[in-house]
Order: C-alpha cells, then sequence, then structure tokens
C-alpha cells in the first residue's frame, strides 16, 4: 500500500501549494476543469540496497490544466519552486516517513481538445522500505557444566 499512501501524500502536497485547485489520482478527467491537477504514477523501480532494506525509485506524471498558456506555465513554476525548497514530502500515513524527492521537470504548455492548456511534469522521487526478516524465539535459558 506504499504506493497508494505516496499518491495520496503527492495530493496532499500539491493541495498545500495550490489549495483552491482540483485534484484526481491516476485518471485523466475526459473533460478536465481549468485549475485541475493530476497526479499519476509513470515508472517503479525498485533496488536492493542491503540485506535489510530496498530503494524503491518512481516516476510520477503531473499534469496540470489551466485556461491559458501563462497561467500554466505560472503553476508549474510555482511547483517546481515548491518541490525544490521541501526536499521531501511527509506522508500521510500517521508514520515519520517521508517521500525524498530527486527532480521535477515539466514540459511546454500545449493545447488540449477541450480548448483548455496543460503542462506535463514529472516527478522522480524515492523511499526505502524494510525487508520482512524472520523473527526468532529468544533463548530463554542457559545452563553450564563444568568438567
Amino acid at each position: 500500500m506504499t504506493l497508494i499512501n505516496e499518491l495520496v501524500a503527492i495530493e496532499a502536497f500539491v493541495k498545500r501549494t495550490f489549495p483552491t485547485a482540483i485534484t484526481e489520482k491516476q485518471t485523466v478527467p475526459k473533460a478536465p476543469k481549468a485549475n485541475t491537477f493530476v497526479i499519476r504514477l509513470q515508472n517503479d523501480e525498485r533496488t536492493l540496497e542491503t540485506p535489510s532494506y530496498y530503494r524503491i525509485e518512481r516516476e510520477y506524471q503531473i499534469v496540470y490544466f489551466g485556461a491559458k498558456s501563462p497561467d500554466v506555465l505560472a503553476a508549474m513554476d510555482a511547483l517546481s519552486t515548491s518541490v525544490y525548497q521541501s526536499n521531501t514530502i511527509p506522508m500521510n500515513d500517521g508514520s515519520l516517513r517521508y517521500v525524498r524527492t530527486e527532480s521535477f521537470s515539466f514540459s511546454m504548455p500545449f493545447e488540449t481538445d477541450g480548448g483548455l492548456y496543460a503542462a506535463i511534469g514529472v516527478l522522480s522521487a524515492e523511499t526505502r522500505e524494510a525487508r520482512t526478516q524472520a523473527v526468532y524465539d529468544k533463548i530463554m535459558k542457559i545452563n553450564t557444566r563444568y568438567q
């Protein structure tokens, strides 16, 4: 469920930066409205770092829809600045864990079929997960014998 928690955390981060924006996760609406962000998973790669931890590198696609091209550029620039100012996004699952942001880049705005403008951003982020370890019974008593 870490992926869902990360999507929710990134959505909350976007909402903190743009409180009046509409946010969607994973599915682009057929008729998006202006001032809408869509957050989608684009890529997932996992690497074993130590025998007890592995690193998850994910790329998220953040699409912004706006009424005008300059609005889209301003919003994506503000989001980019916010990402680089914070470097981490807190998870909303009650833990003290964070999503570490690596980079954020975005495309030039383009006009959609509905007359809105949109830009696609890519947020590279990583988290670390502990591997499940076997649990052994503790030694309850040790006896010694001298000969």
